[in-house]
């Protein structure tokens, strides 16, 4: 199965897309951050009608990301920074994985290491072989690795990334260690589930008492004046942080 870019006219079909958080400020104000690679708002409306992902199995897998069509932003992101390496740390079925490793092959160069616990996992996972399947399924083999590791053990045998995205079972805590871990390491961005006020309330974060996800990126927001946070509210909401020395 191929990746797609751009062959199909999803309106002339009747099956274009509505990507919900175009309107968001905090994307538009990414969008001006990272407009020396190109404009992230017009080449996401260019995915309402002609979406990357149509015939893949992308659409099919389950993910909290698939309802508002995060997958769009993986892959715009992937294609305007022209990352050499990604690490994704939670990779359940693959959603954002493939859609991050469909930019890279029409980019035409870059990795992803994708790091995940799997069937080790006691709560919701997947497979590690049948995501491998689904990255051979999509001609990715060649892109992607896949490792089945803990997500606080990563940072020891990787030593730099670009992009580094984490979706983890999220929360303020978690977020806090992962990020004084790859401050360093990362070049570019580093992309977190969560970060709005509506995903702290899901019931897991309350019943457990966790650490707000908002709390914490506003707290790293003032301390750490080097990195602009940016959050895209449409849940489960996504964190974007723009390393300042990157320079687009």
């Amino acid at each position: 199965m191929y990746c797609v870019f751009a062959i199909w006219s999803g309106k002339a079909e009747g099956l274009s897309i509505k990507i919900p958080y175009l309107a968001d400020k905090q994307l538009m104000d990414l969008n001006e951050r990272l407009q020396g690679r190109g404009v992230l708002t017009d080449l996401l409306k260019s995915q309402e009608g002609d979406p990357f992902d149509k015939g893949t199995i992308i659409p099919e897998l389950d993910s909290s990301y698939k309802k508002n069509h995060y997958q769009y932003l993986f892959y715009v992101l992937t294609r305007m920074l022209l990352p050499k390496r990604i690490v994704e740390i939670g990779v359940l079925q693959g959603f954002s994985l493939l859609a991050m490793g469909c930019a890279l092959k029409e980019n035409g160069t870059g990795e992803i290491h994708a790091f995940d616990l799997f069937e080790k996992y006691e709560y919701k996972c997947d497979n590690f072989d049948d995501v491998a399947s689904r990255v051979s399924e999509m001609e990715l083999e060649k892109l992607v690795t896949l490792h089945q590791a803990d997500a606080s053990s990563v940072a020891t045998f990787i030593e730099e990334t670009d992009i580094l995205h984490v979706d983890v079972s999220n929360d303020g805590q978690i977020v806090s260690e992962i990020f004084s871990q790859w401050e360093n390491k990362t070049s570019q961005a580093m992309i977190f589930e969560g970060g709005s006020l509506e995903r702290d309330k899901v019931q897991w974060m309350v019943e457990y008492d966790k650490k707000s996800l908002f709390d914490e990126f506003l707290e790293l927001s003032k301390n750490e004046p080097e990195w602009h946070f940016f959050t895209i509210h449409p849940f489960p909401s996504i964190t974007i942080a723009v390393n300042g020395k990157y320079e687009p």
